[in-house]
């Protein structure tokens, strides 16, 4: 799932890395693409001989009627820091109305790999389509963003109603 980057950072100072993810899910270098995701960090004298942790967030699917949609944040390894990261959820499809926006900052303690962000789902009892939006981090502290944003999709559970909100055969 992870590729570590083809390259080394030596020496301290500010570098910006482009990425690009493949039909595979792999992250590389690449000089350019139309899926280049550019991300700067400084590496300080303390961080120049260690290799920051790459992190990610995956897709989430569930039931209208969930309470709360949990998205699971990953580093491909351990970091002796704590790694700390700002999200906030964007509407897609989905809006107010289907999920309670959240923006804020996760902490992945020193020797852990994972940490949650909880999205709360709305029910309702609309007949709708199947409808989405995304978490997307940002600004991340000791880490380098892989994949920096994921798509949570909510599955409509309501029955289809005639106009008087009688439920249809």
């Amino acid at each position: 799932f992870y590729r570590r980057p083809l390259y080394s950072f030596s020496e301290p100072g500010e570098y910006t890395v482009k990425l690009i993810v493949d039909s595979d899910n792999d992250i590389s270098e690449s000089e350019e693409g139309n899926n280049t995701e550019s991300k700067s960090f400084t590496v300080d004298e303390d961080e120049r001989d260690s290799k920051l942790p790459i992190m990610s967030i995956v897709n989430k699917t569930g039931n209208e009627d969930t309470d709360t949609m949990t998205f699971t944040v990953s580093l491909n390894q351990k970091s002796t820091k704590n790694v700390k990261v700002n999200f906030k959820t964007i509407n897609g499809t989905a809006g107010s109305q289907d999920f309670v926006s959240v923006r804020d900052t996760l902490t992945i303690p020193a020797g852990s790999r994972t940490g949650t962000i909880n999205v709360e789902i709305i029910n309702d009892t609309i007949d709708e389509e199947n409808e989405y939006f995304y978490v997307e981090l940002s600004n991340p502290d000791n880490a380098i963003i892989g994949f920096s944003k994921a798509m949570g999709t909510i599955i409509d559970d309501d029955e289809e109603r005639d106009g008087a909100g009688d439920e249809l055969p």
